[in-house]
């Protein structure tokens, strides 16, 4: 069955695992939030097919775009224990500041 993407929000870039000919698909979504401010962003992308009778079928997105800076052992808060966290991997081996980077 052919099929495409009618729509996708901005941030949200897709790829198919798989040739669109095989089943099941294998969808990989991986948000692109670069230059987005932070914030909570909700949409939908549509799938359609000339050739199903349920078509088009919603996919729905929500995307939470959230850097603390200075929250470096990630609890939430910017205090005292930060900046020990910060001291200790600069200058004693401690561990990286979170969330770490992949």
């Amino acid at each position: 069955m052919e099929w495409e993407f009618e729509s996708l929000p901005p941030w949200i870039v897709a790829t198919v695992g798989v040739q669109k000919s095989e089943y099941p698909w294998i969808w990989q979504f991986t948000p692109y939030a670069n230059g987005i401010t932070m914030g909570h962003y909700y949409d939908t992308a549509r799938v359609v097919s000339d050739e199903a009778s349920n078509s088009p079928q919603n996919i729905y997105f929500d995307l939470t775009v959230w850097k603390f800076y200075g929250d470096c052992d990630y609890s939430g808060k910017i205090n005292l224990l930060d900046i020990s966290y910060l001291i200790r991997y600069l200058y004693h081996g401690g561990p990286a500041p979170r969330p770490a980077l992949p």
